[in-house]
């Protein structure tokens, strides 16, 4: 990561020793990393549930009513965030990189799924919630080996099947998560 006060969006891969079972195998999507804290949605935990059945009295979502809904992290998770890729809605979003956006906005969500039935319309991802880390946490976590960092990489953040996503992100920079899991803890650092 870069050491000035802002940080570049990225993509933020548990690793093996993390056993937190909020994080256990997780790839997030770091949006915010400043001296302040951070902030990111887990990418790989769906909820069990649809948007179909969070929007169950809007007629315009036939084309998203199965999608599901994430889970985003232990924080707020009454709050709602979408990462999506409608340029259009840039300025209504914190830009994580050209072409991929990320809001708050309930407004927001709404135009995507409005949208979501016309042809070549933008991907977009629900999440409840969100995880947080205080002033230099995240920096010692890193530091300590929880966490490694990855570019992002829209085919992991919008992929359709997540189960695999933690294995795919951790081959995609080059490592095998086999012999990450049979180091042993004491000699992973």
């Amino acid at each position: 990561m870069e050491t000035n006060n802002q940080h570049r969006s990225c993509l933020l891969i548990a690793m093996p020793q993390l056993q937190d079972p909020n994080f256990f195998h997780t790839t997030s999507l770091l949006s915010e990393f400043t001296s302040e804290g951070a902030m990111g949605v887990v990418l790989n935990r769906p909820l069990g549930i649809t948007l179909g059945q969070i929007f169950k009295d809007t007629q315009t979502i036939s084309s998203v009513s199965s999608l599901p809904a994430f889970w985003g992290g232990p924080v707020q998770n009454e709050r709602g965030f979408v990462i999506h890729e409608n340029e259009s809605l840039a300025s209504q979003s914190m830009i994580l990189e050209q072409g991929l956006y990320l809001s708050g906005s309930s407004e927001v969500l709404r135009m995507l799924v409005e949208k979501s039935g016309l042809p070549n319309a933008p991907r977009f991802r629900l999440f409840l919630g969100y995880a947080g880390w205080g002033p230099g946490q995240l920096e010692r976590e890193i530091a300590g080996s929880s966490w490694i960092t990855a570019p992002l990489d829209k085919d992991l953040i919008f992929a359709k099947v997540v189960d695999t996503l933690w294995k795919k992100s951790i081959e995609k920079i080059g490592i095998d998560p086999i012999q990450l899991a049979s180091v042993p803890q004491n000699q992973a650092h």
